[in-house]
């Protein structure tokens, strides 16, 4: 077992910004093909032996120049001429020949600032992200980037974050990646990796999360050192820096980690905010929209946009889930609900879109916008949920012609919507965005 204290100094040397990162990181991890690391010690790779394997040939196939007493010293006690179909070697990742992996930038959208690399560099649309650069994401921006196996990170306004690691190895077939969040939120969805494969991380400096495959949110206060683990679905790993174990935050719940580094006991996200109603007041050109919180909520949090599928930040806080508005068009606006428990845990957003209806003697159908700027070859779709699961396409694989920029979908009548759309990105990688809706239509005379 490595020394905790010579853990500590090994990971000052490689000047990784003040974080306790546990056994996430290596000091390999910038020159990670360079040179056998004796001293850094990680979770190794468990290789199941295939016929014909040889321990020379697993090291020639996968493993850095000069491996193979080091990994003998990792499987003490094994017969090196006669390996057994199935018999499992410890691969310390240490030895591992790793190459250069990366993201790219899917989506990025700032209406005052553009976000900026460690180095000033104007971060654009499709610009590759690799192990190493520091990305800011400044007020009223918002920004996601996705990784080779279509892993997504979503930086809503106010983030900042650090590639740890970034790289693949030839016995996985996901790319590692291990991220730290200097301040600010970020949101994740990790498609499921099996056991065996490479290992998806988020650290603050209070707190460490690992992922097989889910939804969840990390975020992290520098002014306060409080951070928080949220999940929308799947299980995590997370712990405090202070914290001697893991603990299991499943769907729907969280985890609030104060700034000493113990982390505070699992609980449920808050409910998510429903709509109740739409009053008309005595001014007939006011609405009183209003809508319905758990119990476990605190506070509440507003974002009104024009886009179906638009970030942003998280919104202007509220003391009530009310929202008062007057002269509401055929077009609808996008109110997107976010609500916090007392201890600080947000739950999922909830997407409503509000419009007027003026016909009366008809049936009341609205518009909704889709925001298609910087989307190479947009395919979108959409459908109308209805009961036990079933739902009406509106919008089927539909590809705009020529360079779209806003689409507007008419004639929606009130209900439940789920969305789709897929593009293109630098190089042909696929990129996804999706979400639900709400449309509610007011008869407004």
């Amino acid at each position: 077992m490595i020394d905790p204290l010579h853990q500590l100094m090994n990971m000052c040397r490689c000047q990784i910004i003040r974080f306790l990162v546990g056994v996430f990181l290596s000091c390999t991890l910038t020159h990670a093909v360079a040179q056998i690391d004796t001293h850094t010690e990680e979770a190794p790779y468990l290789y199941t032996v295939k016929s014909g394997d040889t321990l020379s040939l697993i090291s020639q196939k996968y493993l850095l120049d000069g491996a193979l007493i080091y990994l003998l010293q990792a499987n003490t006690g094994i017969n090196k001429n006669e390996l057994k179909v199935g018999q499992i070697i410890s691969i310390p990742r240490r030895l591992i020949r790793y190459s250069e992996s990366h993201a790219v930038v899917a989506y990025l959208k700032c209406s005052s600032s553009v976000a900026v690399l460690q180095n000033s560099e104007v971060l654009k649309k499709e610009r590759k992200i690799a192990q190493g650069d520091v990305i800011y994401v400044p007020a009223q921006c918002d920004l996601s980037f996705q990784f080779e196996d279509h892993s997504v990170v979503r930086m809503p306004s106010g983030g900042n974050i650090k590639i740890n690691v970034l790289r693949k190895s030839p016995l996985e077939k996901s790319p590692e990646v291990q991220l730290s969040l200097i301040d600010g939120r970020v949101e994740v969805k990790v498609p499921k990796r099996q056991a065996g494969d490479a290992p998806f991380g988020i650290n603050t400096p209070n707190s460490v999360a690992g992922v097989r495959g889910t939804e969840f949110r990390v975020g992290f206060n520098k002014d306060s050192g409080v951070g928080v683990v949220e999940v929308s679905s799947g299980l995590i790993a997370a712990k405090g820096v202070a914290d001697l174990i893991s603990s299991s935050v499943s769907t729907q719940k969280g985890m609030v980690i104060p700034s000493q580094g113990l982390a505070n006991q699992v609980e449920s996200l808050p409910e998510p905010i429903i709509f109740l109603s739409a009053q008309i007041q005595q001014n007939p050109n006011w609405i009183l929209f209003v809508f319905h919180a758990g119990s476990n909520s605190q506070n509440y949090y507003l974002r009104e946009q024009r886009y179906i599928n638009a970030g942003g930040v998280q919104g202007l806080k509220q003391s009530e889930p009310l929202f008062l508005t007057s002269h509401l068009r055929s077009v609808a606006k996008m109110l997107t609900w976010t609500a916090q428990t007392s201890s600080g845990l947000r739950g999922d957003e909830r997407h409503y879109g509000i419009c007027a209806n003026q016909q009366i003697s008809s049936l009341g159908r609205c518009s909704v916008i889709f925001d298609l700027n910087q989307l190479d070859k947009p395919v979108l779709s959409l459908i109308q949920e209805g009961a036990q699961n079933t739902g009406v396409e509106i919008l089927k694989e539909y590809r705009p012609q020529g360079d779209p920029k806003d689409l507007i979908v008419r004639g929606l009548p009130a209900g439940k919507y789920r969305w789709e759309i897929q593009s293109v990105l630098n190089g042909g990688l696929l990129t996804k965005q999706e979400g639900r809706f709400e449309l509610i239509v007011v008869n407004q005379p």
